[in-house]
């Protein structure tokens, strides 16, 4: 399983500033399956530390286990956070 992109990334309006809210598209490659697309909806929220927190979720469902799509998608997403591409 390989996460090609996140693509799409939209903000949604947010009142809290430590608590930031994404919708896009994610892209993923299988080898059982080949490529799919899914939507996705994910929160970034600052504790007081500093300390990221990720929650990921596939708000149409997604026709493979979970773990692993979830586990790939926030990885990344905390790389594109680290890297100043979330705005």
């Amino acid at each position: 399983m390989e996460l090609i992109e996140i693509r799409e990334i939209e903000p949604e309006p947010n009142a809290v500033y430590y608590r930031q809210k994404y919708d896009g598209k994610a892209h993923f490659r299988s080898e059982a399956i080949g490529d799919f697309e899914v939507p996705i909806h994910f929160i970034v929220e600052t504790d007081p530390l500093g300390q990221k927190s990720i929650t990921a979720s596939f708000p149409k469902g997604a026709e493979y286990p979970l773990i692993p799509l979830v586990r790939l998608l926030k990885e990344r997403i905390l790389e594109l956070h680290n890297n100043g591409h979330l705005y």
